[in-house]
């Protein structure tokens, strides 16, 4: 199956959920917060205005125009995988005293181990930028509003920060998916398994059809496609069976002997 050509709306930028508007509930009760804001340091500011520019072009973010009782400052901070890129989080920890959260229930480990079971043949698909691809209500949209250099802005999407984003993506991605057997889903993370490759590429051509349906768009680097063994929620899930995933148990068995041990 050629993604590129048969699906090739599914790589194009950050698009949105069609029909979807989260509206979050918020505690009127409490009172709104307008924070300072943080300096952001001269050699980082050309760095930030171009991630801001990024985000505006790809809709997730949009300029706060209206009234902004709620204000947060931004922190920045470098990228994990490339040190010269850098991502700009909003401290929303005064916004979640207000924004109550949504209470959706998660796959467990025993429940994913049981669904895969006998299963041979594993994709694994990665939503790009999954958060911003949920589309807040107008609303709703005030409680993100943060401070920059270059004036206030605020998230069109769900945002990092957010403390219901979890909940609220993950029920939103699993009702999207939801009538199509043999697949799964933590978060961004879409899992598709068969016990033969028939089943398998049923459901594979399933959820490819309902992500093109829906408008949303995937990350074609981080998915995985017809293979024998797959890397999810911590292990490692094969034909021959279920095994932690190496990398997690490397980074314990390199652990440095402790050198200050009191004595």
């Amino acid at each position: 199956m050629a993604i590129e050509t048969e699906y090739p709306e599914l790589l194009k930028g950050v698009r949105k959920l069609k029909e979807v508007r989260i509206d979050l509930q918020i505690d009127d009760s409490v009172i709104p917060v307008a924070q300072t804001h943080r300096r952001i340091p001269f050699h980082l500011r050309t760095k930030v205005d171009q991630e801001i520019e990024r985000l505006l072009k790809e809709d997730i973010i949009e300029k706060a125009s209206d009234r902004t009782p709620w204000v947060f400052p931004v922190v920045v901070v470098p990228k994990s995988q490339n040190k010269e890129e850098i991502r700009v989080c909003v401290d929303m920890r005064a916004a979640n005293k207000a924004i109550k959260r949504t209470r959706n229930i998660a796959p467990t480990t025993d429940y994913i181990i049981a669904q895969l079971n006998g299963s041979t043949v594993f994709s694994k698909i990665d939503l790009r930028c999954g958060y911003h691809q949920i589309m807040l209500a107008e609303r709703s949209r005030t409680i993100t509003t943060f401070a920059t250099h270059v004036g206030l802005y605020r998230y069109k999407g769900l945002s990092f920060g957010i403390n219901s984003a979890a909940e609220i993506f993950q029920d939103i991605v699993k009702q999207t998916l939801r009538g199509i057997p043999q697949v799964l889903n933590i978060n961004d993370d879409i899992l598709i398994y068969g016990r033969s490759q028939e089943e398998h590429d049923m459901s594979l051509r399933q959820v490819l059809n309902i992500l093109k349906k829906k408008h949303l768009t995937i990350n074609l680097s981080k998915c995985v496609f017809n293979k024998a063994d797959v890397k999810f929620f911590g292990y490692l899930f094969t034909k021959n069976g279920i095994y932690p995933d190496p990398h997690k148990v490397n980074a314990i068995l390199d652990l440095e002997e402790p050198k200050n041990l009191q004595k």
